[in-house]
Order: structure tokens, then C-alpha cells, then sequence
């Protein structure tokens, strides 16, 4: 887990220059809220479409820059040091997640967004009736955690 953050916020740090502030979800962004290790395949952020749209070429030059690969163009996938980081524009996610005040958080001196935990609970459940995933087993075990952590209190 600490390497996948070690590229997180290196990756991070790159979009903040770029005056982003990223939204962090998916696997990584589960277990960071929850801090236990879920084993996450890939990193997975979202950005502004605006911003994809207009500087998506010059952030590609600074990741390259970074020593970072990029490994699909059209799906906005890069690799480094065995860590595969991914982008969603915010238009193909809001049907799963609302991206308007998320808690910003600051780790590390850069910034980035964070679902809590019931956003999260969310996010899985819809994940979880989309007939393309089928109902993965790895879904299902993020929806029992993320509702026992509830319990306990937290968000």
C-alpha cells in the first residue's frame, strides 16, 4: 500500500501545478478512507472534463517527464514502477458518484478529494447492479466493510 501511494501522490502533485484537485476513489480510494489494505489493482482518479479537454497533452508531457508511461491514450491509463494509474472524466461517473462537496483533503503537502465512506457504500452498490461487472465478489465484500465500518461510527 505504500508504494501505490508513494505514485498516488506523486501523480497528485502533478495535477496540483496544474491548479486540479483530483478526486480519489475506486479500490486505492476505499482503502485509504477505511485505512486497510484492499489490495487494489490500479490507482483510479477523476478529473474536470475541461481539463482533459484543454490541457491533456501538456499534463502528458509533465507525466512522461515524471517517468511515468503512458500506456493507453484513449482510456487515460499510465504506468509506473509497476502501478497503473487511471482517469475518469467526472461526465462518466456522476450517474455513480456525486463530484460536487467532497471533503478536500491535504496529505504529504498536495490536495485531493475523497468520497466518505457512505458515498463509497454508494458508488459499490451501483457498481454492484451493473449487468457488464456481474456482481464481482470483490463489490460485494466492499459493500459488507464499508457497512461494518459504518456501524462503527465513522464516515
Amino acid at each position: 500500500m505504500k508504494h501505490k501511494l508513494k505514485i498516488l501522490l506523486k501523480t497528485i502533485k502533478i495535477l496540483n501545478e496544474f491548479k486540479i484537485t483530483p478526486i480519489v476513489y475506486g479500490s486505492f480510494g476505499l482503502s485509504l478512507k477505511l485505512n486497510k489494505d484492499l489490495r487494489a489493482n490500479d490507482l483510479d482518479l477523476i478529473l474536470p472534463d475541461q481539463f482533459v479537454k484543454d490541457r491533456w497533452n501538456e499534463f502528458v508531457s509533465k507525466m512522461k517527464k515524471a517517468d511515468f508511461i503512458l500506456k493507453n491514450n484513449s482510456q487515460c491509463e499510465f504506468s509506473k514502477e509497476g502501478e497503473v494509474v487511471g482517469f475518469d472524466l467526472e461526465n462518466e461517473v456522476e450517474s455513480l458518484i456525486d463530484c460536487k462537496n467532497l471533503k478536500e483533503v491535504e496529505m504529504e503537502k498536495v490536495k485531493f478529494k475523497e468520497l466518505s465512506s457512505q458515498q463509497h457504500l454508494q458508488f459499490y452498490e451501483k457498481l454492484s447492479l451493473d449487468s457488464k461487472r456481474n456482481k464481482r465478489k470483490a463489490d460485494c465484500e466492499k459493500i459488507e466493510l464499508i457497512k461494518e465500518y459504518l456501524i462503527g461510527g465513522v464516515n
